[in-house]
């Protein structure tokens, strides 16, 4: 009970300071804040799979249409293990904590360039690459890290003003936090709306991890997370569907 009275307060109050303990003991920390993320995906589904059922009359089934969206190759498997939630990471979460330009820049960047790549994807290389994955990881990830450089750079030449909004950052630090949970959810506007929320409250305790742990345990737990999701998919390719 402890650990969820320390989310609970965090969550009130969003702040920067980490855990100071062993690496053993932080270890141990980590996986009680997966146990704590797996339960509240599963109620936080739960209620919103009963709201949509009382309001669209929908009966209160999983939609396997969520299943079918994901290819069952490794190069996805890599994507989504691997790659997502290193830039997921690095965009939403890296400049949380005490005020750091360059985390600041870093994040901003890679937060902007996802929508202007994503954009580009969608209306100019989405035929190209729906025949072939490679190019899809090609074009999306490496015109997000090109447009991001580019920006990174640009914000670089306003440091002096940008270092003004050090004491605008502390104070607003908990709308920042929230805020970096709300871009993180839409990141995954593609995904059926009902799953949004979970999305959201994942991002939450990403976020706790990041201040309380670090930022390399972030990254781990969202792997972590991740891993469990894509064995879900496998699991739905090999035998759900029959």
């Amino acid at each position: 009970m402890k650990t969820i009275n320390d989310i609970i307060q965090f969550l009130k109050k969003p702040d920067f300071e980490p855990i100071q303990d062993k690496s053993r003991n932080k270890i141990k920390l980590f996986f009680v804040i997966f146990l704590w993320l797996l339960l509240t995906v599963y109620v936080v589904n739960l209620l919103t799979a009963i709201a949509e059922s009382l309001i669209y009359s929908h009966p209160i089934i999983p939609n396997t249409a969520l299943y079918q969206i994901y290819p069952d190759n490794g190069l996805y498997l890599f994507q989504m293990i691997l790659l997502g939630p290193i830039i997921e990471e690095f965009s939403c979460r890296y400049a949380l904590g005490r005020f750091n330009l360059t985390k600041i820049k870093i994040s901003l960047s890679l937060i902007i360039s996802f929508y202007i790549s994503y954009f580009l994807y969608v209306y100019k290389f989405r035929e190209l690459c729906d025949s072939n994955y490679i190019w899809h990881v090609l074009s999306l990830y490496g015109s997000i890290l090109s447009v991001a450089t580019i920006l990174f750079f640009t914000m670089s030449l306003l440091n002096k003003q940008l270092a003004l909004f050090e004491s605008k950052w502390n104070k607003y630090y908990t709308v920042i936090f929230y805020l970096s949970a709300i871009l993180f959810a839409i990141y995954h506007f593609n995904m059926p709306t009902r799953f949004l929320f979970a999305f959201f409250a994942v991002a939450l305790l990403f976020g706790y991890t990041r201040t309380r742990l670090g930022f390399g345990y972030a990254i781990a737990l969202h792997m972590l997370w991740n891993t469990l999701t894509a064995l879900g998919f496998l699991a739905y390719s090999t035998w759900g569907r029959g």
